[in-house]
């Protein structure tokens, strides 16, 4: 019973990838003909950042859409975040699968999950002239999350101070997809890294903390990956700034607090 996904096409942080969802519910109770079923978001800042793209449904008549690119005024007249509204016009039977199609653009921040829930309005009785318009109520156990992680690894950075620490320098390597967002390698692969007229290899595939000894001179740390233990889906880019601080941030009293980054050095663009 409830709000399970049946197909799930493992989003990740893309600009312009589309990801075609199949979700299915299985009411907990009959459902009476004529009900309205409206797929609604639980996070303003998901509902915002997710791009819905294409909506189906098997078994009801879809009456409303949310838009792909809506307008200030349409998000100020949806305080609700409907996704999606849809007639059921012969109900659904209790256990009855009914099916949601959904091809979303997922945000280009990992973790921005999507949690979506199902809300049934029933129609009111047609005998009372009186009667109170009904309300929608959210269903048992209706909750389904979407979620978001970091893309394929497309860049490697170095993050370090030149303070010295209990006689090492902390350095911070963060395997990171084309966004900024922290990712893993498929599987481990070794780093040499290189600073002053000292090296060492180690293996790594997330984001991880390594304390360095302290360096002689005040110099960047530069990395080198072999290419060949690269999976097909990893891009490492090519370095974008020089080996050694800037002689105005080396010569500074405040450079302790300068934080730098660079790239590996080492892997060419796949093509």
């Amino acid at each position: 019973m409830g709000l399970t996904m049946i197909q799930n096409p493992g989003a990740h942080a893309t600009l312009i990838r589309q990801f075609a969802y199949t979700l299915e519910w299985r009411p907990e109770t009959d459902v009476v003909a004529g009900s309205q079923v409206e797929l609604r978001d639980h996070c303003l800042r998901a509902f915002l950042s997710w791009r819905y793209c294409r909506m189906t449904m098997v078994k009801g008549d879809i009456t409303y859409r949310w838009k792909v690119a809506p307008t200030i005024h349409e998000i100020w007249r949806n305080p609700e975040r409907i996704i999606l509204r849809a007639a059921l016009p012969y109900g659904a039977r209790r256990g009855e699968p009914v099916e949601f199609g959904l091809v979303c653009i997922a945000p280009v921040w990992a973790g921005i999950d999507l949690n979506l829930s199902v809300w049934r309005n029933e129609p009111s009785d047609p005998w009372q002239k009186d009667a109170p318009l009904p309300q929608s109520q959210i269903e048992a156990n209706s909750t389904c999350t979407l979620p978001v992680v970091a893309g394929p690894v497309e860049r490697l950075c170095f993050y370090a101070t030149p303070r010295v620490v209990d006689g090492t320098v902390r350095v911070m390597i963060s395997p990171q997809d084309r966004f900024g967002n922290p990712a893993r390698f498929v599987r481990p692969v070794p780093l040499t890294l290189t600073w002053s007229d000292r090296s060492m290899t180690i293996d790594i595939q997330e984001t991880c903390v390594h304390a360095t000894p302290a360096w002689a001179t005040v110099m960047r740390v530069r990395g080198q990956l072999p290419l060949t233990q690269l999976d097909p889906s990893e891009n490492i880019e090519r370095p974008f700034r020089p080996s050694r601080v800037p002689p105005h941030l080396a010569q500074s009293p405040a450079r302790a607090k300068a934080w730098w980054q660079c790239r590996c050095t080492s892997a060419p663009l796949r093509t």
